[in-house]
């Protein structure tokens, strides 16, 4: 009998995972990914389920290292200058994962932030008015102590 679907989307899921996962591994002599491997990942996504790459970039913009986030962002910025519009829809439903990075206390967080979130579209907030997506307390106390 064939094996059932299922299974087998699981192996391209943890093939998307696994290519996230070795791009933005915090190790390495650069904060950064080097041009011609942001080229060869982007043309590697063309082959594999660009939402899948989504969902598992932005859990990258969420993990504790700082460098790990920095690599995410990277990947983001090429695949949205390289016109992949899973990954494009993707994080302008999923904005707010890029925007809490704005505010970062790592300043090339802050600027790669900055960029991929221009690249969708995003236009900031003037002084004092809440960003759209942030919500909560802190972005609250923000707009009412300016």
């Amino acid at each position: 009998a064939a094996p059932p679907p299922r299974p087998q989307a699981e192996t391209h899921a943890s093939l998307e995972a696994k290519l996230v996962e070795e791009a933005t591994a915090p190790g390495g002599v650069r904060a950064t990914i080097a041009r011609d491997e942001l080229r060869r990942l982007c043309s590697q996504v063309r082959t594999l389920n660009a939402s899948a790459v989504a969902r598992a970039l932005e859990a990258s913009l969420a993990a504790p290292e700082w460098q790990r986030r920095l690599k995410a962002l990277c990947v983001i910025e090429a695949l949205l200058k390289d016109g992949h519009p899973d990954v494009a829809n993707h994080f302008a439903v999923e904005m707010h994962s890029v925007i809490a990075l704005h505010s970062s206390a790592q300043v090339s967080v802050k600027e790669k932030a900055g960029k991929v979130l221009m690249l969708l579209g995003w236009d900031p907030p003037e002084e004092g008015e809440e960003a759209p997506g942030a919500g909560g307390t802190a972005a609250a106390a923000a707009a009412t102590a300016a």
